[in-house]
C-alpha cells in the first residue's frame, strides 16, 4: 500500500500558517496598543505640564499620507 503524505503536509503546513499568522496579528494589536497607550500618556504629560505652568496647550494634528 503506497502512502501519500502530501495531504497531511498540506494539512500541517495551513496550521502551522495559520498559527503563525494568528500570533503575527496578536503582537501587532499588542504593538499597537501600547504606542497608543505612550501617545495618550504623552498628551495627557503634556497638558498636565502646560496646566502646572499656567501656558495653553493645543493638539495639532498632521496630515497622514497612511489616511485614505
Amino acid at each position: 500500500m503506497k502512502e501519500n503524505y502530501e495531504d497531511d503536509l498540506t494539512l500541517v503546513w495551513n496550521l502551522l500558517r495559520n498559527f503563525i499568522k494568528s500570533k503575527a496579528y496578536h503582537l501587532i494589536n499588542i504593538a499597537i496598543a501600547m504606542y497608543l497607550d505612550l501617545a495618550y500618556a504623552v498628551i495627557s504629560g503634556v497638558q498636565d505640564r502646560g496646566e502646572k505652568g499656567n501656558r495653553s496647550t493645543r493638539r495639532v494634528k498632521f496630515n497622514s499620507d497612511f489616511s485614505s
